[in-house]
């Protein structure tokens, strides 16, 4: 390979690297989002359910 075709060869890689760096940053942006929205329902349908269990208490009055 000349010194030309080094050079084209870099400018290529470095296009496609600023080319797909944002998508790559979009998903896992994206998959950390829907992480954490999936462990607070997680923990919402805990709760609801741990209250189903919970004896009925009786008034005393």
């Amino acid at each position: 390979m000349n010194n030309k075709d080094k050079k084209d060869n870099s400018f290529l890689l470095e296009i496609g690297m600023g080319l797909l760096t944002p998508p790559i940053l979009l998903g896992i942006t994206i998959s950390r989002e829907v992480g954490e929205i999936m462990e607070s329902l997680g923990e919402a349908s805990e709760e609801i359910f741990r209250g189903q269990h919970l004896p009925i208490l009786k008034n005393k009055n």
